[in-house]
């Protein structure tokens, strides 16, 4: 008799990722809460450096424990060497996963585009956050 396969549980979907100065959590109630979004970084001279900031992602099913990776390249189109970030997440039933990554901070070697990506169990879920990097205008 042959083996059946193993059934897979679905990919976690994403529902939100996003980049901004901080995210706290209510004590209380468990909710978080976004300080200074963001989807452009301006900077005066390059190379140069941007202060430390947050990344905000809210994927929801699967219900299942999952390994999930956080992959990011730099405006070179080389990895940031504080990535990828790994970390597992417990989906539950209703409420799905909220996962913040804390990075110490932004090498930006030249304008461009800074790039995010989610993986799930090596899998890349969503699309990608998004950070342009533009050169400031002189005054």
């Amino acid at each position: 008799m042959a083996k059946k396969p193993a059934t897979k549980a679905p990919l976690p979907e994403m529902r939100c990722f996003l980049a901004c100065d901080a995210v706290s959590t209510d004590p209380n109630t468990g909710k978080k809460s976004l300080y200074g979004l963001f989807d452009t970084i301006w900077g005066a001279d390059f190379p140069g450096a941007f202060r430390p900031f947050a990344i905000f992602i809210r994927l929801v099913g699967s219900h299942a424990k999952r390994n999930v990776t956080v992959e990011a390249r730099g405006t070179d189109g080389r990895a940031l060497p504080q990535t990828p970030l790994a970390m597992e997440a417990k989906f539950e039933a209703a409420e799905g996963a909220e996962l913040v990554v804390h990075l110490a901070g932004l090498e930006m070697s030249k304008p461009g585009n800074v790039r995010f990506l989610v993986k799930c169990d090596g899998n890349q879920i969503g699309w990608p956050c998004v950070i342009q990097v533009k050169k400031a205008a002189k005054k």
